[in-house]
Order: C-alpha cells, then structure tokens, then sequence
C-alpha cells in the first residue's frame, strides 16, 4: 500500500471516530435537553398550580373578612365551596370549614375527650398534657419514653406524641377538635357537627332536635329555610321551643345549651385548596388555618400552612 493510500486510510478512520464521538455527544446533549424541558415544564406547572391555589386561599379569606362576625352559618359565602376553571385545562376548589365546630382541644374537659376517643386513659393523657407541670405524669422508663408537655397543643400532630395514640382515636381528634381555637370556647352551634354535640353531652333526642330545626323543611342546610340561631344560652333554648314545640328547660341538655359552651359565630377557618392542571399534568394542595382580623376591614391572620 502507498503511504497516500495509508494517509487516506488513517484519516477515513479518524473521520469515522470523530462523527461517532460527535453523534454521541449530540445523543447525550439531547437527552440532557429533553430532560431539562420536561424539569422545566414541571417547574412551571408547579408554579402555576401553586400560585391558583394560593389565590383560592387569598379569595377565602376575603369573603371571610366581608362576613359578618355576628353570626356564621352553614349558608354563609365563605362556607360555599367554590370551583372555577381559571384558565382552559386548569380547575381550582375551595373549601372553608370553621374550626368552631369541633371542642377546643386545650379546653376540653376529661369527660369530653374520653367522648371524643372512646378511652378514659387516653383522655386523661391530653388533659395531662395541657396541664400544668407536674413530674408524676412523665414516664422517662417507657419506651419510647414520654414526658408530658405540660403546655396548650399548637397543632393536631402533637397529639401522635402521646402515649397509646393510634390511628382511630388520632383521626376521632382530628375530626371532633381543634387546637387553634380559644381553650374555653364556645362551639358554634349553627355549624357543630353530630359527633361535637355528642362529645359536648348532648343527647341524641337534643342533637337530632337542633340538626331537624338548622336543615329545615327541605332537609338539608346552606338553603334560604334553614333555622339559624341567631343567639346562644336561652335565647337557643326558646328559639327550639318555638319551632320544634320541644321544651328543653331544665332538662340536662337545656341546662347544656343555656352554658356558655355554645356559640353562635366563629373565628377561627380551614381553608383547603386544590389546584390542578390537566395539561401536563400537576396538583397543588394547601391548607391554611385562619383567624378574623381584628376590625371589620382587617385581613385574616395565618395560624397554620400545610403544602402538598
């Protein structure tokens, strides 16, 4: 072979080697790219599900600021869930519950806990642990070991802190109190579930009375006919009486409803909103726990926020 052939021979080869480096560096750098786009598409999706769903919370908490903190109802503006599609192919939900239909975590009495959860030792655990410093109630040698808190709880998810907290009583708490609200009340009784009258002491016969008269006629609530207490203590008394022609003066649970455990407003809101894009796909889920301004013009005060 000549040494032109050669030379021709030593640079074909080169070439080859040089577009198969090149054809895998443009393979490599489009995958990088390709990658790079959809971390980017994702991003942007996350962005703009988050930033509706913070607009649903910043909406709630507007018409909670327009209501009148008189009186709160299930038929209120702020208690209507709420759907939009802001934009084609993405949809946004909220919803508001007021905390002041479940009992005040940390004024809740032993009796009422034990209501809630269904264990009396249970029961004594919380109210233990709200209470004031008393060495007695730590168990440094259990495992793991638990030392009361001795202060107010200032979220649900310390109550999985406590000894014999599992899943069912945790969920009961959950659902039938709240740690946000004011330690001596009062449990709004337009909005109070079942479960809450229960846990308060009221009897089925008072609890199946007071829902009948808030659902009205149609039987169910958030309607025009629906009963409202627009009072508490006597005045919810004689209100019942009048619409029900059932007297509950001085029967256990008149003498319930006449304390001042009930209410008939609320201060404190879960807010929850959903956010979803359907192209491409995403969701962003906030929980935010509110409570009124102080003043008729001013804005809710954020308690609590849980992102997902």
């Amino acid at each position: 072979m000549s040494p032109a052939r050669a030379d021709r021979g030593s640079l074909l080869i080169i070439t080859l080697a040089l577009v198969i480096i090149v054809g895998a560096l443009a393979v490599a750098v489009g995958r990088h790219l390709a990658l790079e786009v959809r971390l980017t598409r994702a991003r942007l999706v996350r962005q703009r599900t988050e930033l509706l769903a913070r607009g649903g919370i910043w909406t709630a908490m507007m018409l909670i600021r327009e209501d009148s903190a008189a009186l709160d109802w299930a038929g209120d503006d702020w208690a209507l869930p709420q759907a939009v599609t802001p934009t084609t192919g993405n949809r946004l939900s909220v919803t508001v519950l007021d905390e002041e239909r479940k009992l005040p975590l940390n004024g809740a009495t032993v009796e009422q806990l034990e209501r809630v959860t269904g264990s009396p030792s249970l029961a004594q655990v919380i109210l233990d642990a709200v209470d004031p410093a008393d060495p007695a109630e730590d168990q440094p040698g259990a495992m793991p070991p638990y030392f009361a808190k001795n202060a107010a709880f200032n979220a649900p998810e310390e109550l999985l802190d406590l000894s014999d907290m599992d899943d069912e009583p945790y969920a009961a708490l959950r659902a039938q109190t709240s740690p946000y609200v004011n330690a001596q009340g009062p449990v709004n009784l337009n909005t109070a579930t079942e479960a809450t009258l229960r846990a308060v002491g009221l009897t089925d016969p008072a609890i199946a009375l007071i829902v009948s008269f808030r659902e009205g006629p149609d039987g169910a609530e958030a309607h025009e006919d629906d009963g409202v207490f627009e009072q508490a203590g006597l005045a919810a008394v004689e209100t019942l009486k009048n619409a029900t022609g059932t007297d509950l003066t001085g029967t256990e649970d008149g003498n319930l409803l006449i304390s001042s455990l009930f209410g008939v407003s609320s201060q404190t809101f879960l807010i929850h909103a959903e956010a979803v894009s359907e192209e491409p796909t995403g969701t962003t889920r906030i929980e935010a726990v509110v409570r009124r301004g102080e003043g008729p013009e001013a804005m809710p005060v954020i308690l609590a926020w849980r992102q997902s």
